[in-house]
């Protein structure tokens, strides 16, 4: 589960600014962040979020590495990976 509703983005190149402006949210020319639901984030993403285990422990790591390990659309922190 990530902990977050919403996170600032960086946006550094067009084609960032491109997929928010397509996914209708309002990107000013010139602007360096937004601010972004997390279920708005594309799955690659680098933005760092805080992901939480049923057991308790958080962990912050990037979009994109928490889609990675996600086992049945739930996170586990390791020490749950290995027991359930």
């Amino acid at each position: 589960m990530i902990v977050e509703e919403s996170v600032f983005v960086r946006i550094y190149n067009g084609s960032q600014r491109n997929y928010y402006i397509d996914a209708g949210y309002a990107v000013r020319k010139g602007a360096k962040c937004i601010t972004v639901p997390v279920h708005a984030l594309p799955p690659y993403s680098n933005t760092v979020v805080t992901a939480k285990c049923s057991c308790g422990e958080s962990r912050r790591l990037p979009m994109k590495r928490y889609n990675e390990i996600l086992r049945g659309g739930v996170y586990m922190c390791a020490f749950c990976k290995k027991y359930k």
